[in-house]
């Protein structure tokens, strides 16, 4: 395997465990009267703002571990198209419908579960995603770019 497939694959892991222990950390700090509108399993402003912020934050990690073990410019632009098409492939299947009826009644106390089942996000959230994650990639491997010198191609 070359420097520049694990430079990706290790990228991506490094996503995902960020994502997954901010958001965790964040569920289990704020619960789901903060996570979502009152009453509902609409997903709230808050938590909305917090998702995006967790998600840029995350791909600038990856982009950084990706430039730091590819040690090349072109591999992170490669992995944040990936993760760009990827991404709309996600939300594409994702995105609420227009004229959806009103989110389902939420009870008081809801597991995680409920809430990765039940949350519907905006559409402003799912159709952002996969560009906030792509920039955040191209930025990590940018700021990477200054710590360790890129070998060059020929």
């Amino acid at each position: 395997m070359t420097r520049e497939s694990i430079g990706v694959i290790v990228g991506y892991i490094t996503i995902t465990l960020v994502v997954l222990a901010a958001l965790t950390t964040a569920w289990l700090t704020l619960g789901a009267d903060l996570a979502f509108a009152p009453t509902v399993y609409q997903l709230s402003t808050l938590w909305a703002a917090l998702t995006v912020a967790v998600n840029i934050i995350a791909a600038i990690a990856g982009g950084s571990v990706c430039a730091a073990l590819s040690r090349t410019t072109k591999t992170p632009v490669i992995f944040a198209i990936i993760v760009f098409t990827l991404g709309v492939l996600v939300a594409i299947p994702a995105l609420p419908p227009r004229d959806e009826s009103p989110p389902a009644p939420r009870p008081d106390r809801i597991t995680m579960s409920d809430a990765l089942t039940n949350g519907r996000q905006p559409r402003w959230v799912v159709l952002s995603n996969p560009v906030t994650v792509a920039a955040g990639i191209l930025l990590g491997a940018a700021l990477m770019r200054t710590w360790v010198r890129p070998r060059s191609r020929a």
